[in-house]
C-alpha cells in the first residue's frame, strides 16, 4: 500500500485528527488531492515539525522503524523487549503515536515509515518505550493556588520596597551577586529562587534596573504602584509566559553562569518549551519537581534539548512559584495559558485572574509581642500596609511581620504619618491593637526627626532641649566633650549617626554627608516581541471533508491572484494564470530556471502554493517537483 492509498483509506475523523496534529499541510488554497496532500506530509520540513511532537518512546520506535523498509508487529516487539523492557500497551501507544502523525503506516501484519532519513536528526539509539513512572499528586487546591498568587504579588512589592530605598548593590557588570540575593532574600523573608524569579519578572517589565553600585526602580513605578494586584499579576503572568530565559536558571546554553539581570543571551526556545510543558501537564499532576522533570523530558525531548540546560526544572519551579501550577497540579490558569499558546497576554489572561485575586481573603491580628500574623492569602491592601511598616519573618499559610523601630521608621521616611499607621491597623486587624504596639509607633513618632546632625562639623542640633539632655544623660557621646551641643572634631560624624540611630532616633543629615535619595532611572528601551507569524491555513475538517467527499473548497481566485502579484510579484498576466489552475486545478505551461539546464519549459497541474514555493505534478518529469516562484519566467495557461 502506498501512502496516498492509504491516506485515502482512512476515515473522515482519522483524517481530520492527523491534519489537525500536521496543521502545515493545511495550505491556502488546500491540497485538492490525494496525491498532493502525501507530497506535502513528505517533505523534510513538516517531517521535521511532527517529529519534534514526539516522545522518548515514540522517537525510539521511529529510529528502528526508519532503518528498514517494515516490519512486523511481532519483531518490533522483539527490538524493544517488550514484555521485559516495556508493556505491549506502551508499544501500542507508540506506533499509535506515529500513526496519527501520519509518520509509518500498517502495511499487513506490521508497518512501515514514511522518514527515510534520521540523520539529520541527530537521533540515535535513545531510551526506552516505556513511560517514566507516576505517581499523581490529585487536582490543584483553589484555595492554595490564592494563597500561592497572593504570596507571589505580595513579595514583587516587597521586593521592590527595597530596591527603592537603594538596598540592594549592583556588580561593576551589571546584575546582582549571590551574596546580595541572599541577604535580600533574608530581607524580606523569601526563598532565594523566588526572590530571583521577581527580580528577573521586574527586568522584563522594566521596573528595575542593575547599574553599579545599585539595583534602582525606574521610573515605571510611578504607573506600576497606581495599578490594582490583578492587573499587576496579569502582567507578571503575561512577562514569564513570553520571556527568552528562566530567571532561576543562570545557566545559558553556551555553558556560562549569567547574573541575576545581568547580561544574559535570550534563547527563544525556553519559551516555546514553557508553552509546551504548560499544555502537556497531566490532569493528575506530579508528586514533585523531579518526578515532573522527567516526565517532561520524556514527552517532550526535542523541546528540552533545544533549550538551556535546567530550563525543564526552572520552568516548573517558576510556575509552581507564580501559583499557575499548583502542588504539583494543573490550574484552570495553566490550562488558559496552554490553550492560548502564542496568543496568551495580559488583556487576555485578565478576567480569570481577576476572579483569582479578588476572592482571595485576609485575617490580621496583631499581638503584644509587636507582631502581626495573617492568616490565608494575604490581600494588597494588607500587604501594602505592613510591607510598609514591619519586617516579614515568614510566608505561607500563615504569614508574619514584626514591627520595630526601624520598620515604623522607615513608615515615617516615606511620608506616612503615625496617626496613619494607627488607624489603618486598628481597621485592619481583626484583634485589639496591643498596647506594646501603640506605644512603640507613638515613641518612634516622637523622636522621628527631632535631631539633625552635621556630617562635617559634627554638630547636634534639635528644636528639643530635654531631647539633648536624654541623649547625654544616655551616655551616647562624652558630656564634657560636648560644648553648647556641638561635638569636637575628633568624634568621628558616622559614630554620632550609629550612636544615635543604636538608641532609637532617626537623625537627619546635612552638610556633605546629607544623604541623596535613590532616584529612579529612565527605564531600558522596550525589546519588540517576536510574535510568529502564522501563515493562513484551511480549517482542518474542512480538508477532510474535502477531500474524502472530492467535493474541492471554493477559492476566491481574485484574492489568490492579487496575493500572487503583490507578494511574489509575477506579472499580471501570469499572475492570472498561475492562481486560476491553482484554484480550478487546472494545468499550466511555465518557463522555469534551472541551475543546469537554464530555461525548462514544463507543464504542470495539481499544484499547491506554500509560501514562495509551488508543489505541483510536472508533465515532463511525470513525478511531482517543487518550483521557487522566484525561478518561473513565464506562465502560460492552455487555450480553451
Amino acid at each position: 500500500m502506498t501512502y496516498e492509498h492509504w491516506l485515502e483509506s482512512i476515515d473522515e475523523a482519522s483524517l481530520a485528527r492527523l491534519l489537525g496534529k500536521r496543521p502545515d499541510v493545511a495550505l491556502d488554497p488546500p491540497p485538492r488531492t490525494y496525491a498532493a496532500l502525501a507530497h506535502l506530509l513528505r517533505r523534510d520540513r513538516s517531517l521535521d515539525a511532527a517529529i519534534r511532537e514526539l516522545d522518548v518512546g515514540a522517537l525510539s520506535l521511529l529510529v528502528i522503524l526508519a532503518g528498514r523498509e517494515s516490519i512486523s508487529r511481532s519483531d518490533l516487539g522483539i527490538a524493544v523487549a517488550e514484555g521485559i523492557e516495556c508493556t505491549t500497551a506502551e508499544v501500542d501507544r507508540a506506533v499509535g503515536s506515529l500513526i496519527d502523525l501520519g509518520l509509518c503506516l500498517p502495511v499487513g501484519e506490521g508497518y512501515t515509515s514514511i522518514v527515510e532519513n534520521l540523520e539529520r536528526l541527530n537521533l540515535h539509539a535513545l531510551l526506552d518505550v516505556s513511560r517514566p513512572v507516576m505517581v499523581e499528586r490529585g487536582t490543584a487546591n483553589v484555595q492554595s493556588q490564592e494563597l500561592a498568587v497572593a504570596g507571589f504579588c505580595d513579595l514583587v512589592e516587597a521586593v521592590l520596597v527595597e530596591v527603592d530605598a537603594g538596598s540592594v548593590k549592583a556588580v561593576r557588570a551589571g546584575g546582582v551577586g549571590s551574596r546580595e540575593l541572599r541577604a535580600l532574600a533574608k530581607g524580606v523573608g523569601a526563598d532565594i529562587d523566588d526572590v530571583e524569579l521577581v527580580l528577573g519578572l521586574a527586568g522584563e517589565l522594566r521596573l528595575v534596573d542593575a547599574h553599579a553600585p545599585l539595583l534602582r526602580c525606574t521610573t515605571e513605578c510611578g504607573d506600576w504602584q497606581s495599578m490594582d494586584r490583578a492587573t499587576k499579576y496579569a502582567k507578571i503572568v503575561e512577562a514569564w509566559w513570553w520571556s527568552e530565559g528562566a530567571a532561576t536558571n543562570s545557566l545559558q546554553a553556551n555553558g556560562k553562569r549569567a547574573q541575576t539581570l545581568g547580561p544574559i543571551a535570550p534563547n527563544p526556545s525556553t519559551a516555546v518549551l514553557r508553552r509546551r510543558m504548560i499544555d502537556s501537564i497531566p490532569d493528575g499532576g506530579f508528586l514533585d519537581v523531579d518526578s515532573a522533570v522527567d516526565y517532561s523530558v520524556w514527552k517532550l525531548p526535542r523541546f528540552a534539548a533545544e533549550a538551556n540546560p535546567g530550563d525543564v526544572a526552572a520552568v516548573w519551579r517558576e510556575a509552581s512559584a507564580l501559583g499557575i501550577i499548583v502542588d504539583g497540579a494543573p490550574t484552570d490558569l495553566s490550562r488558559l495559558l496552554g490553550s492560548l499558546g502564542t496568543t496568551a497576554d495580559a488583556t487576555v489572561v485578565a478576567p480569570a485572574v481577576h476572579q483569582l485575586v479578588h476572592r482571595a481573603e485576609s485575617v490580621v491580628r496583631l499581638l503584644p509581642d509587636l507582631t502581626a500574623v495573617v492568616s490565608g492569602p494575604v490581600s494588597e491592601r494588607v500587604s501594602l500596609l505592613l510591607t510598609g511598616s514591619a519586617t516579614r519573618e515568614s510566608r505561607g499559610a500563615a504569614s508574619a511581620w514584626r514591627f520595630s523601630d526601624r520598620s515604623i521608621r522607615g513608615w515615617l521616611d516615606r511620608g506616612g504619618s503615625g496617626e496613619e499607621l494607627l488607624e489603618s491597623l486598628a481597621a485592619t486587624a481583626s484583634t485589639e491593637m496591643p498596647q506594646s504596639l501603640e506605644y512603640l509607633i507613638r515613641d518612634v513618632l516622637r523622636r522621628h526627626g527631632a535631631i539633625t546632625v552635621d556630617g562635617v562639623s559634627g554638630r547636634i542640633e534639635s528644636r528639643d532641649a530635654a531631647l539633648i539632655a536624654e541623649i547625654h544623660a544616655r551616655a551616647l557621646f562624652d558630656a564634657e566633650r560636648c560644648a553648647d551641643t556641638a561635638l569636637a572634631p575628633s568624634i568621628p560624624a558616622h559614630s554620632v549617626l550609629d550612636a544615635l540611630r543604636s538608641a532609637g532616633y532617626a537623625p537627619v543629615l546635612t552638610g556633605d554627608f546629607a544623604p541623596t535619595e535613590v532616584a529612579r532611572v529612565s527605564p531600558r528601551p522596550l525589546q519588540p516581541r517576536i510574535v510568529p507569524i502564522s501563515p493562513q491555513r484551511t480549517e482542518v475538517g474542512v480538508l477532510a471533508r474535502a477531500l474524502v467527499t472530492g467535493d474541492p473548497v471554493e477559492v476566491d481566485v481574485a484574492r489568490l491572484a492579487a496575493r500572487v502579484k503583490t507578494v511574489h510579484h509575477l506579472p499580471a498576466r501570469d499572475a492570472d494564470a498561475l492562481a486560476g489552475a491553482i484554484a480550478l486545478g487546472t494545468e499550466v505551461t511555465v518557463d522555469v530556471l534551472t541551475a543546469g539546464m537554464g530555461i525548462v519549459k514544463d507543464t504542470i497541474g495539481d499544484i499547491l502554493l506554500d509560501s514562495g514555493t509551488l508543489h505541483a505534478w510536472s508533465e515532463r518529469l511525470q513525478t511531482r517537483r517543487t518550483i521557487r516562484i522566484s525561478n518561473v519566467r513565464m506562465v502560460v495557461a492552455p487555450l480553451l
